[in-house]
């Protein structure tokens, strides 16, 4: 399954206009964290999904549906949607996605024609048009249930403690009432978030031809998800950590967080950027 998301905001949201989540295998492969109640403002935003960050800004929040620009989905053959919704990044003429996902058979599949059916492998083409703002940060985030590790095609090299702006990590206090209070304020329209600085470990290296990025995942019963990335070819590729969150759930009450073991417990995360 590739699931884009395309709803408004209506409260119990996120901002995460054309997020992108795979679920394959019996695994969640490209994660969301979901309904988290600690580093909240992170797991609910932009920066906290996978999709087009534009000017290291969140979205905005919209009151409406992202528009269909195209919805093909007969079944056993090749499935797309298409959706559009400039509107969160006003500074954006064009912020469009558009998904295939493409059966490609596999030892189990059955098939009609030359077409495998859904029990066998797939393929998703994901390709996402921006254009406005001057920084775009393509975002992609492993399972955040499993532990995995990220390797890409190119040479990379240590760049920060974090993917803040300075470089320095953030860590929140430790209590839900400063996540309510900083909640309360919003992040205005521009403010430089806190939240790049939650990102670990950061490497960079430069995408100047098609990129191969690996998230393998430790337990090898577990699948793994690669992607091929064929642009831009003017781009840097980022490596880091981001906290897994959905492993930080305290087991012995359901709707509470272990907020002390949030940082032990991380996913990898992939960032390609352009700006200019």
């Amino acid at each position: 399954q590739a699931h884009l998301h395309y709803s408004g905001n209506w409260g119990h949201d996120h901002e995460d206009m054309l997020n992108l989540m795979v679920w394959a295998y019996g695994e969640e492969l490209v994660s969301d964290f979901g309904k988290i109640m600690t580093y909240r403002l992170f797991a609910d935003g932009s920066w906290g999904h996978n999709l087009v960050v534009v000017d290291r800004q969140n979205q905005e929040s919209v009151s409406r549906p992202g528009s269909i620009v195209g919805w093909h989905a007969p079944q056993n053959e090749v499935q797309v949607i298409e959706a559009s919704d400039p509107a969160v990044y006003p500074q954006c003429e064009v912020y469009r996605r558009s998904l295939c996902l493409i059966p490609i058979g596999g030892a189990d599949a059955a098939t009609v024609g030359e077409i495998a059916s859904d029990r066998g492998d797939h393929l998703v083409l994901d390709v996402f048009e921006v254009a406005g703002g001057s920084t775009h940060e393509w975002m992609a985030q492993g399972n955040c249930i499993n532990a995995q590790t990220l390797e890409v095609s190119v040479p990379m090299a240590y760049h920060a403690d974090s993917y803040a702006d300075d470089g320095l990590p953030f860590t929140p206090p430790a209590h839900r009432e400063w996540e309510k209070e900083l909640q309360a304020q919003g992040l205005r329209p521009r403010d430089v978030s806190p939240w790049y600085g939650v990102f670990r470990d950061v490497h960079r290296g430069e995408m100047t031809n098609p990129l191969l990025a690996s998230f393998t995942s430790d337990d090898r019963d577990l699948p793994d998800l690669r992607l091929h990335l064929i642009g831009p070819d003017d781009a840097n590729v980022y490596t880091c950590t981001v906290p897994s969150l959905k492993q930080g759930r305290d087991a012995r009450v359901s709707d509470e967080w272990d907020h002390s073991i949030v940082e032990k417990t991380r996913t990898p995360k992939l960032v390609v950027r352009r700006d200019g």
